[in-house]
């Protein structure tokens, strides 16, 4: 059953609902490019999607035509249900309360979500009910919340975050969770914050920028602040400082259900995205071994909140190590002394210049010295072609060739690197995960050429 809502009571009640009916929701995002839409129409069984009124007519110029004609809006339907239909579900699920029969299996999918699509079109993402309570009951074990704090959700459920940690996890441990839909409405979230006491927020940088600059005194409550998707910029470390709340980094990838790794609470290192969690298998391996402390090589990993495999049959993502399989992220990485694990970068944001290979979040990093307040924002992206590579920096903010390159020459870089052009860009480009969408900088930069 396709389902396209926002972070809200009644997207988590549609997904239980359509649990319990013995059906798996699956999960479509409206940020999505149309074709990657109507990629996930496909995997449907029927040809109907869930969704509301209200969102539809925000996001229907995004929307493809094809996905419009499947849709069956909730809201319209409850209004013209007969009473006798609700009355008849309500007496269903009492006599299910006083004798329950549990028919789903731990290998049962639990749901269909879609991977953010960064850099290509999105890949199908079955997850199954073991894949995601162990990966909540193993969360747990690394950060421990108290059952009378209460977690604000914005995240979309289409997001792998939203939707376990945003819908599953608060049924499971009784935490109580407050909604609220737009992730880019930093004032609605603020007020939420007030409204509620929310003592917990999940969020990407991206989003916390925009967040940081409403009233501090709705954010008062807020302690612990659980980030991922992105690095966490120090000057947002600072601001959530400065708030009376701590800023947890960790990483989670949307085929492991998706926590993979977090700072434990009181003992966060800053620039690392914590330590894995318990019963995941982390290991950071470079042609076929794994390597030791401070080894800089591909993360992979293995254990029970790991997927088995994408729907598109020719994709594997598994390597075998020590005789067992391990999900290959794409991901470079490596651990300290302390067993804290550090992001290094996408393998496919690396370049090759005169065979070396550059990275190119290392350049981001370097270059942040020009960001001056929250809004500034740097990215850049790089063509290749006949075995050169020309990288490209992409700003709001008005800096010239020169500045960047001065940057780069001084920076702790390799030499190889320069700098083709600066593009201007308007606004930041994001997935609605929040996270760069470099897909979007790429087609830029063709369409340049």
């Amino acid at each position: 059953m396709g389902i396209m809502l926002p972070a809200s009571s009644s997207a988590t009640l549609l997904v239980f609902a359509t649990l319990l009916a013995g059906k798996t929701p699956v999960m479509f995002n409206w940020t999505a490019s149309q074709k990657a839409q109507e990629k996930a129409l496909g995997i449907l069984n029927g040809d109907k999607v869930l969704t509301a009124t209200k969102l539809y007519e925000k996001t229907k110029e995004n929307l493809s035509p094809k996905l419009q004609e499947a849709f069956i809006f909730a809201d319209k339907e409850l209004k013209q249900m007969p009473k006798f239909v609700k009355i008849a579900g309500a007496l269903k699920t009492l006599w299910h309360l006083a004798f329950p029969v549990f028919i789903a299996s731990a290998e049962k999918e639990a749901v269909i979500l879609f991977t953010s699509g960064t850099e290509s079109l999105p890949k199908t993402v079955p997850l199954t009910q073991k894949n995601i309570v162990s990966n909540l009951a193993n969360t747990f074990k690394t950060l421990h919340f108290d059952k009378d704090e209460i977690l604000l959700s914005f995240l979309p459920p289409f997001h792998s975050f939203g939707f376990t940690v945003g819908s599953v996890l608060p049924l499971l441990s009784g935490i109580r969770v407050a909604y609220t839909p737009d992730p880019n409405d930093s004032f609605a979230i603020a007020n939420m914050a007030e409204h509620t006491k929310a003592s917990i927020l999940i969020s990407a940088p991206s989003f916390l920028k925009n967040i940081f600059k409403e009233d501090a005194k709705k954010l008062q409550n807020i302690k612990t602040i659980i980030s991922g998707a992105e690095k966490c910029p120090p000057g947002i470390m600072q601001k959530a400082q400065d708030l009376g709340a701590q800023i947890l980094e960790g990483y989670g990838i949307t085929e492991c259900s998706p926590v993979v790794s977090v700072n434990p609470k009181g003992k966060a290192k800053p620039g690392s995205v914590g330590v894995p969690i318990c019963n995941l298998d982390v290991a950071i391996v470079k042609d076929g071994k794994k390597l030791g402390a401070g080894e800089m090589g591909l993360i992979c990993i293995h254990g029970p909140s790991v997927f088995k495999g994408y729907k598109e049959e020719n994709k594997n993502p598994f390597v075998e190590l020590d005789g067992k399989k391990y999900y290959d992220s794409g991901d470079l990485g490596f651990f300290d002394k302390d067993g804290y694990l550090h992001i290094s970068g996408r393998l496919k944001r690396f370049v090759k210049i005169s065979g070396e290979m550059i990275s190119l979040p290392q350049i981001e990093e370097a270059l942040r010295k020009l960001t001056k307040q929250e809004g500034d924002f740097i990215a850049v992206e790089a063509l290749e072609k006949d075995g050169s590579a020309n990288i490209y920096v992409f700003t709001n903010m008005n800096i010239k060739l020169s500045d960047v390159q001065n940057i780069v020459q001084n920076a702790n870089l390799s030499k190889l690197i320069k700098i083709k052009d600066v593009v201007f860009v308007k606004e930041t480009p994001l997935l609605g995960s929040g996270k760069i969408d470099y897909k979007a900088l790429k087609q830029m930069l063709n369409d340049r050429v």
